[in-house]
């Protein structure tokens, strides 16, 4: 997990057991969004952000929206080569933000593999 503040105020950058790197914005939860996806999510997976009261404290909700119908892009290719995914096929353990001439985010998986983001 990494914590920040960036133009728009403080933000949560985390990565976990479901392989997704996320970025939930604490001022306003509209603009938090997924950052990259899980290596085994459709090309069409996408979540919404809505925060509700939960015993006097805000929470902010992740829920999966369906983009396409229930046939994936995948399923219609049929055998045609696929390219690598581009998230993680493990558990993201560690994420961190090198800031610099140009800005980067690491993060690494229980496979061992890293990832710089750009």
């Amino acid at each position: 997990m990494c914590c920040g503040w960036s133009d728009h105020g403080p933000y949560l950058l985390l990565g976990g057991t479901d392989r997704r790197l996320r970025l939930w914005d604490l001022t306003t939860s509209n603009n938090s969004y997924l950052v990259c996806k899980s290596g085994s999510d459709s090309q069409d997976a996408a979540v919404q952000y809505k925060s509700r009261v939960v015993d006097g404290c805000e929470v902010l909700i992740e829920s999966d929206q369906q983009t396409m119908d229930e046939e994936s892009t995948d399923d219609r290719q049929g055998a045609l080569l696929k390219p690598p995914p581009i998230g993680h096929m493990d558990s993201i353990t560690d994420v961190a933000i090198v800031r610099g001439h140009n800005d980067y985010v690491i993060t690494t998986s229980a496979d061992g593999v890293i990832k710089i983001w750009k």
